[in-house]
C-alpha cells in the first residue's frame, strides 16, 4: 500500500529511518512483514500514525482478499489507508 504523502525533500536524505517515507515495523502475526510511516515527523492525525502498511501487499483489496481467506478481516485509516486492527470474522459456525 502507498501512503498519500511522501517524506519531504529536504529531510529525507539526513533521515536513518526514511524507505521513501516508511520505516521496516517487525513482522505482525497476521500481515506479516510491515512497515509504518517515518517516526521523524506527524503523517495522519486521524490514526496518529499507529496505522501499519504489510510489505507483501500493494492494494487493500488483495490484503481483504487474503485475510478473509483465513477467517480475517482489516480495518483500515480512512486517511492513510494503512491497517489499524486485524480481527477475526466470526460466521456462526459456518464453512471457513
Amino acid at each position: 500500500m502507498t501512503a498519500p504523502v511522501r517524506h519531504d525533500h529536504e529531510t529525507a536524505a539526513a533521515c536513518p529511518w526514511c524507505i521513501d517515507g516508511f520505516t521496516p515495523d517487525g513482522i505482525h502475526p497476521d500481515l506479516g512483514e510491515i512497515y509504518r510511516m517515518c517516526p521523524t515527523q506527524m503523517w495522519c492525525d486521524t490514526c496518529a500514525d499507529l496505522s501499519v502498511f504489510p510489505a507483501v501487499f500493494q492494494r487493500p483489496a488483495d490484503l481483504a482478499v487474503a485475510l478473509l481467506c483465513h477467517g480475517l478481516a482489516a480495518v483500515y485509516c480512512p486517511t492513510c489507508v494503512g491497517v489499524t486492527a486485524v480481527f477475526p470474522l466470526t460466521n456462526d459456525g459456518g464453512i471457513r
